[in-house]
């Protein structure tokens, strides 16, 4: 006891100097220390001077190119958590413009995409990698319906599905909810359905935003389905999802949204947001507006598979995108 109390009146006098760190002295003093990749290594916290049995980093494959030399040099061992065929490492346009600029490539296509490849994926496809990686293999979020849809065009028919019971409320409700992967088709109204892009970079579809409202209302107009989604989701957590792949269609969603009387109810149970804010959430119902739809069929920047990856895996029960 005496010997205790010594060892606190140490502390304390420690603790009282003006030099005193207390970021660092807790860095040092801890069992788990967690923060961004970037974060913790700021110089005042003094990690990168300390050995860590551990350094185990999730989401990886977001971490733009060297970032993840930040936390891993203080790590005896390195365990790197992430899936290279989702959201690639988020780098600002003007910033993929400067750099190619600097390497005299084209600012789109292969080369540029190539070049912003995350750390993450270079490690997991090198020799090293296919050595000592590990895959996770079977999926315990969506209805089979969905994760083979998913596991065919993104996972080489590898992702297999686990055991989750799925609510069978929703043959009751809507007609769009009747099955579990639904394509709603507008190709039938010609260059009614096309994106418009009058507004800058971001383009947006008012005829889809419409369309997804339709939807929402007949949802809201069915109690039963409303009581039902409240039963399996906490409180205050959304069930319905509406995943947009351009900024703009998610601000013209939102305004057509609270454009409606809808009840307090029914308004917790809807989420509208971007793709790049979906990795790793999910909801029981997906509505995804893909937005892009003109004569010429060109993908834009959905050329690239893991947004679209992404945007399909976040459904629970439920998914519903239209096409052109």
């Amino acid at each position: 006891a005496i010997a205790l109390a010594k060892i606190s009146r140490d502390m304390l006098g420690v603790l009282e100097t003006d030099r005193v760190n207390y970021d660092e002295f807790f860095a040092r003093s801890r069992q788990l220390v967690t923060g961004t990749c970037v974060g913790i290594g700021q110089r005042h916290l003094g990690i990168q001077d300390n050995q860590y049995d551990w350094v185990i980093i999730d989401e990886a494959a977001r971490s733009i190119s060297s970032e993840l030399a930040i936390a891993m040099q203080s790590g005896k061992r390195v365990l790197l958590v992430g899936d290279h065929l989702q959201l690639p490492p988020l780098y600002s346009e003007p910033h993929k413009k400067a750099l190619a600029r600097k390497l005299r490539i084209a600012s789109s296509g292969g080369d540029l995409d190539g070049m912003l490849q995350s750390d993450f994926a270079r490690a997991f496809e090198s020799e090293f990698g296919l050595q000592t990686s590990a895959s996770l293999l079977t999926q315990y979020r969506m209805a089979p319906e969905i994760g083979n849809l998913v596991s065919q065009a993104f996972y080489n028919g590898n992702l297999e599905n686990g055991d989750r019971a799925i609510p069978d409320f929703y043959k009751a409700g809507p007609q769009f909810l009747n099955y579990v992967v639904t394509w709603v088709d507008t190709s039938n109204k010609g260059s009614q359905c096309y994106h418009n892009s009058d507004r800058g970079v971001s383009i947006y579809n008012r005829f889809e935003a419409d369309l997804i409202i339709k939807m929402l209302k007949e949802a809201s107009a069915d109690n039963a389905l409303i009581e039902n989604l409240k039963s399996t989701v906490k409180e205050g957590e959304p069930a319905i999802g509406v995943i947009c792949m351009y900024g703009e269609q998610k601000r013209i969603l939102h305004h057509k949204f609270n454009e409606v009387a809808w009840s307090d109810e029914f308004k917790e149970l809807v989420k509208i947001d971007t793709v790049d804010s979906y990795q790793g959430k999910e909801n029981r119902i997906i509505i995804l507006s893909i937005t892009r739809s003109e004569k010429a069929q060109s993908p834009g920047f959905l050329r690239a598979p893991n947004r679209i990856n992404v945007a399909l895996s976040r459904a629970m029960d439920r998914l519903i995108r239209s096409e052109e």
